[in-house]
């Protein structure tokens, strides 16, 4: 049985966890005030105890730029690292903080977390991770809608309803983890007409299509369990 994990939640989750000290890393943007402001230590200290969710620069350029030698760094570290075991600590170290990348502590379960790290290898899962942390505000958007897994693989897909057109910002997703990531990834459209399809298949030909029409519902799938079927229904 296939199931479902909702994308773009799932990897700034996964992004928060296994890059912590550096999003709350003392930089030189990292507050709005200047670091030779005498009160600099004293906000730096609440924004390093999460009083503050986030750095001011955490959707800015200055965010990945002050940052780039910690960042490689930290992307050689996890090169050789054992990633679930990096996710596990950085999870039980800090469960329930506040951190604007992880909006929801409950959102996902250890277990769910460890999803990917699992059927992934590690150069393909930090390959997303390298496009996120460049520019948060701008990669969370267009990201595939769900991720699909069962116990020997996992693939995204992108949801689209009649009515729905891909943007540039999704294709540039598709285009990226296909040729860079190396990760499938699927078109599934809903209720579009013949014409629809041809047109899409002539533009991304290199995208498989799986295609449901307005006779079938979401429980005649029957090997695809989605974790939030509403998000499908509302596509409808």
């Amino acid at each position: 049985d296939l199931k479902g994990l909702i994308s773009e939640k799932y990897w700034s989750f996964i992004y928060g966890l296994l890059f912590w000290n550096i999003i709350f890393m003392k930089s030189e943007h990292c507050l709005n005030i200047s670091p030779v402001h005498p009160q600099y230590d004293y906000y730096y200290n609440r924004l390093k105890n999460n009083e503050i969710d986030m750095p001011n620069d955490f959707f800015k350029d200055t965010f990945y730029i002050d940052r780039i030698n910690a960042i490689q760094s930290r992307f050689e570290e996890l090169r050789k690292s054992d990633i679930s075991e990096e996710i596990k600590k950085s999870y039980n170290a800090h469960y329930n903080k506040p951190c604007r990348a992880i909006d929801n502590w409950n959102r996902f379960t250890l277990d769910e977390l460890l999803i990917a790290p699992t059927h992934l290898h590690n150069e393909q899962l930090l390959t997303i991770l390298e496009r996120l942390i460049k520019n948060f505000k701008e990669y969370t958007l267009g990201f595939p809608e769900l991720i699909i897994y069962n116990s020997k693989e996992l693939f995204f897909v992108e949801v689209q309803g009649r009515n729905d057109k891909l943007s540039e910002k999704q294709i540039k997703w598709q285009e990226y983890l296909l040729t860079k990531s190396k990760i499938n990834t699927v078109l599934f459209t809903m209720n579009k007409t013949e014409g629809q399809i041809t047109s899409i298949k002539n533009k991304y030909n290199n995208i498989p299509i799986i295609q449901v029409n307005d006779k079938m519902n979401l429980t005649d799938l029957d090997t695809i369990k989605i974790a939030n079927e509403e998000d499908i229904k509302d596509k409808q």
